[in-house]
């Protein structure tokens, strides 16, 4: 290694006879302002990311964003309540680990089926041969469907003469009436009949 370190420093006087010698580590004196810039920026740096390592792992809280609000101060006629925690021990065997059973959920009477309105009896047609469609606006989104109706505008849970517009489609709109005390859908066309 000082073989090299010669070799380097003679071919420096070859090249520079007058006497000026570049040193491999030239080094620039800092100001004291300098060194306090460098800790503090250092500082900020790891400042933030102590931050943000602690907002990143921070255990959840057992309240929940839509339970009911806490009160925002304790008062001392109902100071809170803690909760008990119950801590049951793991099974030590394969037969004494719980058996999962199904939920049995009560049934819900099924959604009554949908009928064509040409399907109806003449008579039962006449509450929809008075509506008058002018408009018709199908989306995916069923929120965001409309039907205007004898120059009244509805959207999907809208109630009109007795009808609840219950679905838009494509080609129609499909209302729930009420009969003989049961209930039933009524799809009609739409389309085919704006502008009557």
């Amino acid at each position: 290694m000082s073989y090299i370190l010669d070799a380097l420093q003679k071919n420096q006087r070859e090249q520079n006879p007058e006497g000026m010698s570049l040193s491999l580590h030239q080094g620039r004196q800092r100001s004291p302002a300098m060194k306090w810039l460098v800790a503090a920026l250092t500082l900020v740096v790891v400042l933030n990311g102590a931050l943000l390592a602690w907002i990143m792992f921070e255990p959840a809280s057992d309240s929940s964003p839509t339970g009911p609000a806490a009160p925002t101060a304790a008062s001392p006629s109902n100071p809170p309540e803690p909760r008990p925690r119950v801590r049951q021990p793991a099974p030590s065997t394969p037969a004494e680990r719980p058996v999962r059973v199904p939920t049995v959920r009560p049934t819900q009477s099924p959604a009554p089926a949908t009928v064509a309105l040409e399907d109806l009896p003449q008579r039962e047609q006449t509450i929809y041969n008075d509506l008058q469609f002018s408009t018709h606006l199908f989306t995916d989104v069923q929120s965001e469907c409309v039907v205007r109706v004898n120059g009244t505008s509805l959207r999907v849970g809208d109630s009109f003469k007795g009808l609840t517009l219950t679905r838009v489609t494509e080609m129609g709109a499909v209302f729930a009436e009420r009969r003989d005390g049961k209930l039933r859908h009524v799809e009609v066309p739409v389309v085919e009949r704006l502008g009557e």
